[in-house]
């Protein structure tokens, strides 16, 4: 199983972190053994709304008109 996870990134910028745990959710959310516990299904749940909020921020930040 560990064969299946992204390579944590070299890099420390908040976009290679939002790519590292994108590619983790993937792999998590293939593996449906994995999903049906409660101790990994919530706290992946609540890393999906924080990646989103975090890619809705990095928008709006780039965005001049906001």
């Amino acid at each position: 199983m560990k064969e299946k996870f992204p390579k944590k990134p070299q890099s420390d910028t908040i976009e290679a972190e939002i790519n590292y745990t994108q590619e983790l959710i993937k792999v998590i959310d293939q593996e449906p053994t994995l999903k049906k516990y409660p101790k990994i299904k919530e706290p992946l749940n609540l890393l999906k709304e924080t990646v989103e909020d975090d890619i809705e921020f990095l928008q709006e930040s780039n965005d001049p008109n906001a």
